[in-house]
């Protein structure tokens, strides 16, 4: 076999080897891509169910802890209300039986009063009646004393004469003389010695011892008279006396009702006050205890919300790493298999090569050393151009899938973050250690 039959064996070889190899490495490529296709839609699919479960969960949560923290101010209001109107109901009965106690008492005391006042009246008219019965008598006494003192002297001349006066006009007095004096005159008449000096001073005489007598009977019947007084105007004193004890005895018992029922009065404002006071006290007290409670309640919400939601962000934002790293891991497990493949297509090529070189120099053993030689030489350097071109090919398959990194947005929320095939780069990084 001739120089050139060889060379048109080796390259028939070599091109058919070039055509399998990058047969190959097409549908390798193309079996990538794919692959990356699927992974990369799922994973978009996968964010798309975790955020919107998330964000419905998140809806739901607040949506739960605004309904609660609604029901817990409707709840306060209600039940301030409640106790705030119960009490005002209760502190306005307490007042209306508080004025009825009051009517009550004001009522019993004008009744006591007017009994006290007609008791103490009728008793009041028994000693007037008394005393006016002894005005006579004191009267009576209090003239006789004054015209006995008029007798006396007492009374001056002008005194004097008027009690002689009244004791001469006095029918008893004027009686017995004129008998005295008929007497004497008839006895001188019967004696015919009418008219003589002797009858004259007899009828003197009569006169004389019979005013005498008399005066000193008036004088005593004016001192009877005047002790009669002095006993009637000791009576009516007494009866003045005890209707003085009546009337003090009626002011008191009057004073000790009106204190009596003032105390009463007192005691029931006292005690309307005082309830009322604990009343408005107690309401005070539950309304602040209402207030604080329900309060307590909102914050614990409040809380408890936060923690919901901060566990829904947590979760989601594990999962979403979770998908992410789940991602990577297939993206870098199918990227590790092409590079084993194409290594594998590389290894092949070479090997395959080699052996057509081997054919060739064993086909040229016989041909001249020179062109035997240059022809090896020509070969080694065919092969090294055709190993250059298969890792210029890999070279450009993986800036393909460089460029797919721009397929995949970032993970946050805000677009800021690694993004998915950021936690592959050591699984692509791998593949150029392989060449």
């Amino acid at each position: 076999m001739g120089t050139q039959t060889i060379g048109t064996y080796e390259g028939n070889a070599l091109q058919a080897l070039m055509g399998g190899f990058q047969g190959a490495q097409g549908a390798l490529a193309g079996g990538q891509q794919g692959a990356l296709n699927a992974i990369l839609a799922g994973a978009g699919q996968g964010q798309n169910a975790i955020t919107s479960g998330y964000g419905g969960a998140m809806g739901a949560v607040q949506q739960g802890y605004g309904g609660a923290g609604t029901a817990t101010t409707g709840g306060l209001q209600q039940a301030l209300a409640s106790l705030y109107g119960g009490v005002n109901t209760g502190q306005a009965q307490e007042m209306a039986g508080a004025q009825q106690a009051g009517g009550a008492i004001t009522n019993a005391l004008a009744g006591s009063l007017g009994a006290l006042n007609q008791g103490y009246g009728a008793a009041q008219g028994v000693m007037a009646g008394q005393m006016g019965g002894y005005a006579p008598y004191v009267g009576a006494g209090q003239a006789g004393q004054g015209m006995l003192a008029n007798a006396l002297g007492l009374g001056g001349a002008a005194g004097n004469q008027a009690a002689l006066g009244a004791f001469q006009a006095g029918p008893g007095y004027q009686w017995q003389t004129d008998q005295a004096l008929q007497a004497v005159q008839r006895n001188a008449a019967a004696q015919g010695m009418t008219g003589s000096g002797n009858v004259l001073q007899a009828l003197t005489n009569t006169g004389s011892q019979l005013a005498n007598q008399s005066w000193n009977q008036w004088l005593s019947n004016l001192s009877g008279i005047g002790a009669t007084g002095l006993s009637a105007l000791q009576g009516q004193t007494g009866a003045a006396g005890t209707l003085a004890g009546l009337l003090q005895g009626q002011g008191q018992g009057g004073a000790n009702l009106m204190t009596g029922a003032g105390t009463q009065l007192a005691n029931i404002a006292s005690g309307l006050g005082n309830l009322t006071g604990e009343q408005t006290v107690g309401a005070g007290t539950q309304g602040a205890n209402l207030q604080t409670g329900a309060a307590q309640q909102l914050a614990n919400q409040s809380i408890g919300q936060g923690g919901a939601l901060s566990n829904l962000m947590t979760g989601q934002a594990t999962n979403l790493s979770n998908l992410a790293t789940s991602t990577g891991s297939q993206i870098s497990g199918i990227d590790t298999g092409t590079a084993s493949q194409q290594a594998a297509l590389n290894t092949g090529l070479g090997q395959s090569q080699s052996n057509v070189y081997n054919n060739v120099m064993t086909q040229l053993l016989g041909l001249d050393a020179n062109t035997t030689n240059q022809e090896i030489q020509g070969g080694s350097q065919a092969l090294q151009a055709g190993q250059q071109a298969s890792a210029s090919e890999f070279n450009a398959l993986l800036g393909g899938i460089g460029s797919l990194t721009g397929l995949l947005k970032p993970t946050g929320s805000s677009g800021s973050g690694p993004s998915i095939l950021s936690n592959i780069g050591s699984g692509i990084g791998g593949l150029f250690g392989l060449l």
